[in-house]
């Protein structure tokens, strides 16, 4: 009998962080950070151009080829914070399109935005937090 095994090891390395930008949450609403990294606003959000936004992105890294599914995170699972101040992520978003290919080379970059959605008056900070997601070939 004849065995034969093959190593499917998938690597992801993140290569930037997502970044919504300097923003004034005036009466609120919410900014929409597309994979492309071009920001658009609802209600009263005041985008400020002192500090742009900016898409996440990873590199995956695997056997050359095979299919991946992205799974993303859930609305509203992804919290950020501030002192006792929160904002909610929705609406994440990723190009290319689930699912993918690796390339020849068993790679794909990987850029993810989503939306931040602000409660009227949030007052001013630096609101961080971490997103989960999950890249299992297909």
């Amino acid at each position: 009998m004849l065995l034969s095994l093959s190593s499917y090891a998938l690597t992801v390395t993140s290569l930037a962080q997502l970044s919504f930008g300097k923003i004034a949450a005036n009466s609120g609403g919410s900014v929409i950070l597309s994979p492309a990294g071009s920001r658009t606003r609802t209600g009263s959000v005041a985008i400020l151009t002192s500090e742009t936004g900016s898409a996440a992105r990873f590199r995956l890294q695997g056997n050359a080829g095979l299919a991946y599914i992205v799974t993303l995170p859930l609305d509203n699972d992804v919290i950020l914070t501030s002192g006792g101040n929160s904002m909610s992520l929705t609406d994440f978003t990723i190009s290319p399109a689930n699912p993918g290919n690796l390339d020849g080379a068993g790679e794909q970059i990987i850029s993810l935005g989503a939306t931040l959605n602000i409660g009227s008056l949030k007052p001013p900070g630096e609101y961080s937090g971490t997103i989960s997601f999950t890249v299992d070939y297909q």
